[in-house]
């Protein structure tokens, strides 16, 4: 490939910026639901307006039901909020240090 491409492709050719294609609007949260697995864990799994889902884990070693109750909280806060915003920032919730998930 030339030089002249490779600069291209990297948004800079000949020291001028290359367009930027204009932001486009981000998938907002539509729906937050867990579930119970037993013997002790709990999955939950996001689905946002565009019908993507990403799933993860809420475990707290026999507390899941603690964790529950605090889901129910966070959900009420996360609907609604564009998930990529909400899943970089830990904007909404976050987990103390030492808990190695800093």
């Amino acid at each position: 490939m030339a030089t002249d491409q490779l600069k291209s492709l990297s948004g800079v050719s000949n020291g001028a910026k290359a367009p930027v294609a204009p932001q486009q609007p981000l998938a907002k949260i539509k729906s937050v639901e867990y579930f119970r697995v037993k013997p002790r864990w709990l999955f939950v799994k996001v689905t946002d307006t565009e019908g993507c889902y990403g799933w993860g884990e809420g475990t707290l070693e026999g507390h899941t039901k603690a964790v529950e109750g605090a889901l129910d909280e966070i959900i009420e806060r996360v609907i609604g909020l564009e998930a990529e915003y909400v899943m970089s920032s830990r904007s909404v919730s976050s987990v103390r240090p030492g808990w190695g998930l800093e």
